[in-house]
């Protein structure tokens, strides 16, 4: 006895892929254009005549994930994508799709990376990369350290100015300013001047402020809102981690935070700086 297969035609197969690739990235051209998107803007966007674009825009307004907006007369993102957007975000676990990342950028720093959060005024450890190192510090899974004294710390502060003008004078009054090391910031002016650099120029340094004969550095994680929800760097000794290197590091530590915010949703995480 001899098995039949029919399988459906490989052009067909590869046109039914291509219509979806198309609709996805129409998703994104309206995602990147808050303001709206006309048929035929769209349709240059996308290398399709205007007809293809009105059907695709028209297909998927039919189920919610575009919206014509009567005044412009620009297809804006539908509010079907807010239900399955908070779906996602309720199943993202940081910890699980940041580690790769961290391990990525442990791997090209030969430095020990990590990955952490903001916790009752505190800098939480909530994943790492140790280095192999002959010298080198490893913070592990659950370390805290003080906010004001570590690179990671200095991010997560600097990130809650947009939004929360009160958290660091929150910080300084629970936890105050205690120094680790000479170098340590501990006057409240200074350091309210040395966030808003931070978060000026997108990374922080700590320069033997923790522990003396450690430098460690620091970027911003954010979510699909913009806002800063952790903080990923790395750590190590001052003589591997020196300072004719820091610009090097640095770039790539903001690299490390850029990627890993796209993956949580951020538009703007892929732009160079």
């Amino acid at each position: 006895m001899i098995d039949l297969e029919i399988t459906e035609p490989t052009k067909e197969r590869a046109a039914r892929v291509e219509v979806v690739d198309r609709a996805l990235r129409a998703l994104e051209e309206l995602g990147e254009s808050p303001a709206g998107v006309g048929v035929t803007e769209l349709g240059r966007r996308l290398s399709v005549d205007k007809s293809t674009a009105h059907r695709l825009l028209m297909t998927m307004a039919a189920r919610g994930f575009v919206r014509l907006n009567a005044h412009t007369q620009r297809y804006q993102l539908g509010l079907r994508l807010v239900g399955l957007g908070a779906v996602a975000a309720h199943g993202v676990e940081i910890t699980e799709i940041g580690r790769p990342v961290i391990e990525a950028l442990r791997d090209d720093t030969g430095e020990a990376s990590s990955l952490a959060v903001l916790s009752e005024g505190e800098v939480l450890f909530v994943a790492k990369a140790t280095s192999a190192g002959a010298l080198t510090v490893n913070h592990g899974v659950g370390t805290r350290l003080p906010a004001h004294a570590s690179a990671l710390g200095k991010v997560l502060l600097a990130g809650t100015m947009g939004h929360d003008a009160e958290q660091v004078d929150r910080v300084i009054a629970q936890r105050g300013l205690a120094p680790a090391t000479p170098r340590t910031i501990t006057d409240s002016e200074d350091l309210r001047r040395h966030l808003a650099h931070v978060a000026t120029r997108g990374w922080a340094l700590d320069d033997e402020e923790y522990a003396v004969g450690l430098r460690c550095m620091a970027a911003p994680v954010r979510d699909a809102a913009g806002d800063v929800v952790a903080a990923t760097g790395i750590s190590g000794p001052t003589t591997r981690v020196t300072l004719e290197r820091v610009d090097a590091l640095s770039k790539r530590v903001r690299q490390a935070g850029r990627d890993l915010s796209a993956l949580l949703g951020y538009r703007q995480a892929a732009q160079a700086g």
